[in-house]
């Protein structure tokens, strides 16, 4: 990852280079799933929707049965406010890696689903990334709504 920012003087530019060091190695399926999770963010998909995408690609990719989610009607409304639907904003700027990590791995504990070694490498290695390039440029939030849309651009 590389960033340019203005350097303290303001007439130089600084080249700052981001190496996080936790994900060593996406495999393809697990970067199809990040692009599935982009795409309907970006389309502002409900809950059920997104819900269902980590029951299928996270939970049961690691081993989870669907019949093992404890309240899954209480799971997909924890989604809702992962997300921010219930004010009716859907995810937006600014976003938080580490608490959107920090509550979507809340959510997992209590509904009882399993997340992947990878899953959880790639979530922690954005949150991490996004922290030090949040204190590096605190005016664009980190970019990570930026990255995220980036990762699947609309098509249409």
């Amino acid at each position: 990852n590389v960033l340019v920012r203005t350097a303290m003087d303001e007439e130089q530019l600084e080249v700052v280079l981001l190496r996080c060091g936790l994900c060593h190695q996406v495999d393809a399926e697990t970067i199809q799933d990040l692009k599935h999770l982009t795409q309907l963010l970006r389309r502002g998909a409900d809950s059920e929707e997104v819900g269902h995408l980590i029951l299928t690609r996270v939970h049961c990719r690691s081993g989870g049965q669907a019949e093992q989610v404890h309240d899954l009607d209480g799971f997909f409304s924890s989604i809702n406010s992962l997300l921010g639907k219930s004010a009716g904003c859907g995810v937006m700027p600014p976003l938080r890696g580490a608490v959107l990590l920090h509550r979507f791995l809340e959510i997992l504990h209590r509904h009882k689903l399993k997340a992947s070694e990878v899953h959880l490498q790639v979530a922690t290695s954005a949150a991490a990334t996004h922290a030090v390039c949040s204190r590096l440029d605190p005016f664009s939030y980190g970019g990570l709504f930026e990255a995220l849309l980036e990762v699947a651009p609309d098509k249409g």
